[in-house]
């Protein structure tokens, strides 16, 4: 393998981690702490864990598994795009289901009920949330210039490229600020009592 083609790859792997970290952390925030009642810091720690895995490798065998199910099903950008939205959700709820159980594991989840329901949830959200995080790794490959993607509106498609990587980090700053706010509000809302409030209910 070229210094070329290493670089590209690992381009690639980048853009994608960021991009599927980006759409999808805030979302599995809520789901997890509100959905499946997880702990604050078990979903944290399952969050940090995807991160950390995304860039260790899974980003980019995310992004190449849904390159090739969609040469497989014969889906490309110039597809219609409700084809595309029907094969990428496919996709996104059949690599979560296979994903989320040995995730909660490790991540310190023990409760078969938590799992279970955590997996559920993840692979609805999978479905869900396919499309969408499809399109965000298609629209940061064209911010980072990797790949052009027909699919962005012409206002964002002709920016320059730092007005493209201005528009991605907006992105992914916001992302960490929605996330940090719903592990803000689950941690109030899941605070235990205070040994004041609980002689008050006594």
């Amino acid at each position: 393998m070229g210094y070329n083609s290493l670089k590209r790859n690992l381009g690639y792997h980048l853009s994608d981690s960021t991009a599927a970290i980006t759409e999808s952390i805030p979302l599995f925030a809520a789901f997890e702490t509100f959905g499946a009642g997880m702990p604050v810091e078990v979903s944290l720690r399952a969050r940090l864990l995807v991160i950390a895995t995304a860039f260790a490798g899974m980003g980019y065998v995310f992004g190449g598994l849904r390159d090739l199910w969609r040469k497989l099903v014969k889906v490309d950008q110039t597809s219609p795009e409700r084809k595309q939205t029907i094969y990428d959700s496919a996709y996104g709820g059949l690599f979560n289901l296979i994903l989320s159980p040995p995730l909660y594991l490790l991540s310190g989840c023990t409760e078969a009920k938590q799992i279970a329901i955590a997996t559920g949830i993840s692979a609805a959200i999978g479905i869900v949330n396919g499309a969408p995080v499809g399109y965000t790794i298609d629209a940061f490959r064209d911010f980072t210039g990797l790949k052009p993607s027909e699919r962005l509106p012409d206002l964002i498609k002709y920016r320059s490229r730092k007005a493209k990587l201005g528009i991605a980090a907006l992105l992914v700053t916001s992302s960490i600020a929605l996330t940090a706010g719903i592990y803000s509000l689950a941690s109030s809302m899941h605070k235990p009592d205070s040994l004041e409030q609980r002689i008050e209910k006594h």
